[in-house]
C-alpha cells in the first residue's frame, strides 16, 4: 500500500492533475492537490516550506513535527512589550545575520516576523534580523488594535516547524487561544497566533498601520494666521503634518522649499518640486493628528515680494505615495485714506440745472476700505466728522480725532445696527443731496482760453483733452476751470504765498470728462470736479502714468504710485479711484493727524475753501463780494 500511494503521488504530479475540488477527506491520496486548494492563500501550498519551498513529508505524518516556537512557546505573552522582549529573545541576531538559523526559536521568530511584515516566500532569514526593529516599532503603534487572549477560530489552516523551514497545513483543529492583530482599518483580523505553540494560523495577511499623512503650512503674524502680510510685518510659518488615521505612521521622510518671488505669485496648483529636509527632524514616525515640524520666522515682510513655501511627506498612507502643499503669501499693501475738517458722501448723483434737487441716486453707493478695528483704536481709513452713504460704511471709521461722537460710528449716517468689531460702521442713509451741474454754471462769456492761463482772477476753459502741468496760485488769484473732456495732471497745484482772509487763492476745476492725476504729483489745492459728458467720464484716478485708466497688474504699479498725495480742498466725482500705495494699515496709529506720512491719499478741508468764492461775471466794477464777518462753530450734524 505504501508503495502504491508513492506511486501514484508521483504519476498524478506528472500528469498535471487538474482537479480543483477535491475533499478534505481527499488528503491521504493526494496531498499536493489539498495543498493547493487550502493553503495558497498564504502563499505557499500546504506541506511546502515557506524559505525553501522543501516538502515536508505531508500527511500521514513521516516524522516527527515540531511547534514554531517551543513550549511554552507565547502562553505567558499579555502585553505588546513582552511579545516584542520574547521575539527578540527568540533571534541571536549579530550584525544583520540570524545566527541560530537551523534551530526551531530562530526559524519560528523569523517566520512571524517577516510574514507579519508582509515579505514573500523565499525572503531570507536574515531579512528578519535586519528589520526587527521595524517589526517592534509596528506591533508597538499598533498595541491599541491587538487582544492576547482571543479563542480565534481560524478555520482549520495551522502551521509547523521542520527546525529549518515552516510550512501550513490543513488541521482537524479549528479554535485556540491566540495573540489576535486587528485591522486599524476595518476591525477585521490580520494575523493570529496561537499560543500554546506559536504557531501562526488562519490566513495571514500583512500587519498594517492605518496612517494617512497630509502636509500642511500656516503663515501667522503676530499668532494670527494670515493669507497676506504688509510690508514691514514679521511672518512666521509653522510647517505641520496631519495624521488622519488612527494609528502611528511608518517611518516617513519629508522636505520642504523656501522660495521668495519678486512680485506676486499665484499659489501653483501643484506644489512645486524641490527642497530638503534640514531642519524637519525626518525620517520620523507621525502619531495620530497634528505634528509640528519646525516654524521659520520671524521674516520682516518686504514690499512687492511673495513668500512661497512648500511641504511634502513619503509615504503618505501605507500603500505609499508622496503628498505635497504650498503655501504663496503675497505682501500686500493696505494704503488708508484719511479726510481731515470735513465729510464724506457717496451715493448722490449729478442733476441739472434746471431741477438741482431731481437726480438718479446710486443705492449701492459704498465706502470699503480697511481699518484696524477695535484693538488699535480704529486706527487707519476715516473722516475727522462724518460720513453720509446710501449703502455700507465698511472698516471707514468717522469721528476720528474728534470729541463729542465715538469713534468709529459715531457720525456714520446711519449708525443703526452696526457691528463695529467686525467692521461694519453703519451706512444704509436713505437719501444724500444731489450734486449740482457744475459743469453748467460755465459762463456764457467772458471765459479764456485755458493757454492764456495768468496771475489774478479769470474764468479759463479748453475743449477735448487737456493736460495740465501745474502751477502755484498766489494770494488773490482766483481761477475758474472748464474742460469738456479729459484731464490729465502732470504736476502739483499748490496755494503760495502769504495770504489773509481776504486774499485767499481759489481753484476749482470742472471737468466734463476722466482726470487723471500723475504719480509724480503729491500735492492738490483746490476742488476737483469731474463729472459724465455726453462720451463718458465722470472718474477721479488718483494715480496714472498716462491719461488713460492704469493697469493695476504687476509691480510697475505700486512702484510708479508709491508716494503720497496731499488734497488740500475736495473731490467729486461719480466715481473715485484712490490708487496711491504709500503706507499700509500696519502703520496707522488712532492718532494720526495731517501729514502723517503713512497716510496713502490725505484730504485737509478747511475754510480756505469756502471763504474765497469763484469769480463771478456779474463783477462788472471789478469787485468781488466780501464776507463782513467770519467766525468758527463746530460742524452741525
Amino acid at each position: 500500500m505504501k508503495k502504491f500511494l508513492k506511486k501514484s503521488f508521483v504519476r498524478l504530479t506528472l500528469l498535471g492533475f487538474a482537479v480543483c475540488t477535491m475533499t478534505f477527506a481527499a488528503i491521504g491520496t493526494n496531498p499536493r492537490q489539498a495543498a493547493a486548494d487550502l493553503c495558497s492563500i498564504n502563499g505557499r501550498d500546504c506541506y511546502f516550506g515557506y524559505f525553501y519551498n522543501g516538502y515536508d513529508g505531508g500527511p500521514p505524518a513521516t516524522g516527527t513535527r515540531w511547534n514554531v516556537l517551543s513550549a511554552p512557546a507565547l502562553l505567558n505573552i499579555w502585553d505588546t512589550d513582552a511579545l516584542i522582549s520574547w521575539m527578540g529573545g527568540y533571534l541571536q541576531c549579530a550584525g544583520g545575520t540570524l545566527l541560530n538559523a537551523g534551530s526551531q526559536n530562530g526559524t519560528g521568530a523569523a517566520f512571524i516576523i517577516l510574514t507579519m511584515l508582509g515579505y514573500p516566500p523565499s525572503t531570507s532569514k536574515d531579512v528578519a534580523c535586519q528589520q526587527f526593529g521595524s517589526w517592534a516599532s509596528l506591533v508597538s503603534d499598533l498595541r491599541n488594535f491587538t487582544q492576547f487572549g482571543v479563542m480565534y477560530d481560524y478555520g482549520g489552516l495551522n502551521t509547523r516547524s521542520t527546525l529549518t523551514d515552516v510550512a501550513w497545513y490543513p488541521s482537524a483543529q479549528t479554535v485556540a487561544l491566540s495573540i489576535v492583530f486587528y485591522s486599524p482599518v476595518d476591525g477585521t483580523p490580520m494575523y493570529a497566533i496561537k499560543k500554546d505553540c506559536g504557531n501562526p494560523v488562519g490566513q495571514v495577511r500583512p500587519v498594517v498601520r492605518n496612517f494617512d499623512l497630509t502636509p500642511s503650512i500656516a503663515a501667522t503674524v503676530n499668532g494670527v494666521n494670515v493669507s497676506s502680510v504688509e510690508p514691514g510685518q514679521a511672518v512666521t510659518f509653522h510647517y505641520f503634518i496631519i495624521n488622519n488615521g488612527n494609528t502611528f505612521s511608518a517611518s516617513v521622510d519629508c522636505w520642504r522649499g523656501i522660495y521668495n518671488r519678486a512680485g506676486y505669485f499665484a499659489t501653483p496648483g501643484t506644489p512645486e518640486a524641490g527642497g530638503s529636509s534640514a531642519g524637519l527632524g525626518c525620517p520620523r514616525t507621525v502619531p495620530p493628528g497634528v505634528t509640528g515640524l519646525v516654524a521659520e520666522g520671524p521674516i520682516t515682510a518686504t514690499a512687492n515680494t511673495t513668500y512661497c513655501r512648500t511641504l511634502f511627506v513619503d509615504p503618505a498612507t501605507q500603500g505609499g505615495g508622496t503628498r505635497g502643499t504650498e503655501v504663496c503669501i503675497p505682501v500686500v499693501s493696505k494704503p488708508y485714506l484719511k479726510v481731515f475738517g470735513g465729510d464724506v458722501s457717496a451715493g448722490g448723483g449729478f442733476a441739472s440745472l434746471a431741477t438741482p434737487t431731481n437726480c438718479a441716486p446710486n443705492n449701492s453707493a459704498d465706502i470699503i476700505t480697511w481699518n484696524k478695528l477695535g484693538a488699535s483704536g480704529y486706527a487707519g481709513a476715516g473722516a475727522q466728522y462724518a460720513a453720509y452713504v446710501l449703502d455700507s460704511i465698511s472698516s471707514f471709521g468717522t469721528a476720528q480725532r474728534s470729541s463729542g461722537a465715538p469713534t468709529p460710528t459715531g457720525l456714520a449716517f446711519s449708525n443703526t445696527g452696526t457691528d463695529a468689531p467686525n467692521g461694519n460702521f453703519g451706512g444704509h442713509f436713505g437719501s444724500v443731496p444731489c450734486i449740482r451741474d457744475y459743469f453748467g454754471t460755465k459762463p456764457s462769456s467772458g471765459v479764456e482760453n485755458l493757454a492764456a492761463l495768468h496771475n489774478g482772477r479769470g474764468v479759463f476753459e479748453s475743449a477735448g483733452a487737456t493736460t495740465f502741468p501745474g502751477g502755484t496760485l498766489l494770494p488773490g488769484d482766483k481761477w475758474s476751470i472748464y474742460i469738456d473732456g479729459d484731464l490729465f495732471i502732470t504736476g502739483n497745484i499748490t496755494f503760495g504765498g502769504s495770504w489773509t482772509a481776504d486774499t485767499i487763492p481759489m481753484l476749482e476745476v470742472i471737468v466734463r470728462g476722466n482726470i487723471y492725476v500723475r504719480s509724480n504729483v503729491t500735492r492738490l489745492d483746490g476742488s476737483y470736479i469731474s463729472q459724465p459728458g455726453a462720451s463718458g467720464g465722470g472718474t477721479i484716478y488718483t494715480c496714472t502714468t498716462a491719461a488713460s485708466a492704469p493697469s493695476l497688474s504687476g509691480g510697475s504699479f505700486f512702484n510708479a504710485c508709491s508716494n503720497k498725495l496731499t488734497v488740500n480742498g475736495s473731490f467729486v466725482a461719480q466715481n473715485v479711484w484712490f490708487l496711491r500705495t504709500t503706507g499700509t494699515l500696519d502703520q496707522s496709529g488712532a492718532g494720526d493727524g495731517p501729514g502723517t506720512s503713512s497716510i496713502a491719499e490725505e484730504f485737509n478741508y478747511g475754510p480756505a475753501l469756502w471763504i474765497a468764492q469763484p469769480t463771478s461775471t456779474n463783477e462788472t466794477d471789478g469787485q468781488v463780494d466780501n464776507y463782513d464777518a467770519i467766525t468758527s462753530l463746530p460742524p452741525v450734524l
